[in-house]
């Protein structure tokens, strides 16, 4: 493993130099973002955010850096992923792996969280069976959290509630036709609260995003990965292989035209600095 990769998988290089990447966020916590991505098959935005980050270290023309995650990725799947490396050739190459990554079975649950000490709620008699390390009263919660949300067609609350359950567990709570997530997705398009599947058969492709714009920015990443301070746009001479790329080609007057046409990025609002730097 690189020292480049081991510093993006430290929590605590918040306050360390950032390498900002095209659309201005620091390298290592775009890694960080990905990988972060690639375990979390709850979260109904992973199909999106797995792209988006990849694709920013695409334009970055970090290629080295981003094959060095995405195989730590297939380390954390197993083999069944890493087929998806042998063949890193062409446009297409990171998309493919993702596209395994996608249809791979999901992970084991994460345990449930401690429940806080209260009056136990009696069990309704058509609760699902959950880990036997649940109490009644956390059964119960989430019981009625889940038809609650059902009832007011939340989805993205739904999946986040469930999220907490393995797939099988999760589909027996919505009456689910079948296991598994497919049984989920059919259920909620059944009661009208439809949600894309995280994994399709149809090709993936790179967003549709404005290139070296701010509205490009459509993500934020961890906040626990984030550096510190305002994103100086003097850090891009430093910056990824696409920035260096640009500093030792095009003439500066032409750079500051051209690239940031959005204004400097010190000068950009509180709100989309914090999507990519921890603002005092």
């Amino acid at each position: 493993m690189s020292l480049d990769f081991q510093h993006s998988l430290n929590p605590h290089h918040a306050s360390t130099k950032a390498m900002l990447t095209r659309h201005w966020y620091d390298r290592d916590s775009v890694g960080d973002a990905l990988f972060q991505a690639a375990g979390a098959w709850r979260d109904p935005l992973r199909k999106q955010k797995l792209i988006f980050w990849t694709y920013e270290l695409v334009l970055s023309e970090e290629t080295d850096y981003l094959w060095g995650i995405l195989e730590r990725i297939s380390w954390r799947w197993g083999s069944s992923a890493t087929h998806a490396l042998v063949h890193r050739s062409g446009p297409r190459a990171p998309l493919d792996f993702l596209q395994t990554l996608l249809a791979l079975p999901t992970p084991a649950p994460f345990d449930p969280p401690a429940a806080a000490a209260e009056t136990e709620i009696p069990l309704h008699p058509q609760t699902p069976d959950v880990p036997t390390s649940w109490l009644p009263s956390q059964r119960s919660r989430l019981w009625i959290a889940v038809r609650d949300a059902v009832a007011h067609r939340r989805s993205l609350r739904l999946l986040r509630l469930l999220g907490a359950l393995a797939p099988q567990v999760a589909a027996k709570y919505l009456g689910a036709p079948t296991d598994g997530k497919q049984g989920i997705y059919h259920m909620l398009e059944t009661v009208g609260c439809p949600v894309l599947p995280t994994s399709s058969s149809a090709p993936l492709c790179w967003p549709n995003i404005p290139i070296g714009r701010v509205a490009a920015r459509l993500f934020a990443v961890p906040r626990t990965h984030a550096p510190t301070g305002p994103v100086s746009p003097l850090a891009t001479k430093e910056g990824c292989a696409f920035w260096r790329r640009i500093w030792a080609t095009e003439d500066e007057d032409i750079i500051w035209s051209t690239y940031f046409v959005d204004d400097v990025p010190d000068e950009w609002s509180v709100a989309e600095q914090a999507k990519s730097h921890l603002l005092h």
